[in-house]
């Protein structure tokens, strides 16, 4: 995809106009990038899906996974199509800064998202590492100390390391999400208890409170930028990235 907007600098990606600004192009392969950004969809929006639907039923689950789904990948495309359109690769308020956060009361909005950015997950990061480690503890009867290290240890290495590590490490993440999923699903079939009746359970009201959770489950858009840069020497690939990884986390749910 070639985008027509004036270069300000010859350091661009190639098959598109894209400027490497101080965030630089990290070439992704095609699995790192789906990995990485279902790894940044499951979690524990994934893990408490099936709480949340005990008021609406099987069928209600089924009826949010879809439609969170559509309307996350018009969202998670519509943020490629912006990108590609602007030459300076930015992050996502980058974007905000651009098309919509203008003039001097756009400084106050964007410094406000920031404050919300900061607020939302730093507080998350520390409760993972510490649920994490909490839950190692019990597991294990190790020390709390070396729980803790062994959750904070890996995140250091994937923001000293960069993006590519990030991606190896998402595979792994989702692969062993998929086993958790794959396992808990088993081992609610074999209990006694046990009645597919169940699944045919369709109360409408217990939609609205899935939704507030079902969109945890598909909540990746903040990670299309750094596919966007991954991807910068093959846009053409983006799309079908985005619909992989969203069909994954699809299954998941």
């Amino acid at each position: 995809m070639i985008i027509n907007t004036p270069l300000k600098t010859e350091r661009t990606a190639a098959n598109t106009k894209l400027i490497e600004t101080n965030l630089a192009f990290r070439k992704l392969s095609f699995s790192e990038a789906v990995a990485y950004l279902v790894g940044t969809n499951v979690g524990a929006a994934v893990l408490s899906l099936p709480y949340a639907a005990r008021t609406g039923g099987f069928p209600a689950v089924i009826i949010t996974a879809v439609l969170c789904t559509f309307f996350s990948l018009a969202s998670h495309l519509f943020i490629v199509e912006t990108m590609l359109r602007t030459p300076e690769v930015t992050q996502l308020t980058g974007l905000f800064r651009t098309y919509l956060f203008r003039g001097r009361s756009g400084r106050f909005y964007l410094g406000f998202l920031f404050a919300v950015t900061i607020g939302v997950a730093i507080p998350a990061l520390t409760a993972y590492i510490l649920g994490g480690a909490e839950s190692l503890q019990a597991i294990t009867g190790w020390q709390r100390s070396t729980c803790l290290a062994c959750f904070f240890i890996p995140g250091i290495a994937v923001v000293w390391l960069g993006l590519g590590i990030t991606g190896k490490l998402q595979k792994l993440v989702s692969l062993a999400m998929g086993g958790i999923i794959i396992g808990l699903t088993v081992f609610s079939l074999l209990r006694p208890d046990f009645e597919p009746s169940r699944l045919a359970v369709f109360h409408t009201p217990g939609i609205w409170p899935l939704l507030s959770v079902g969109i945890f489950t598909c909540m990746s858009q903040t990670s299309v930028p750094e596919i966007v840069r991954g991807f910068a020497d093959r846009p053409v690939l983006i799309p079908k990235v985005i619909r992989t990884a969203l069909l994954i986390n699809l299954a998941f749910v």
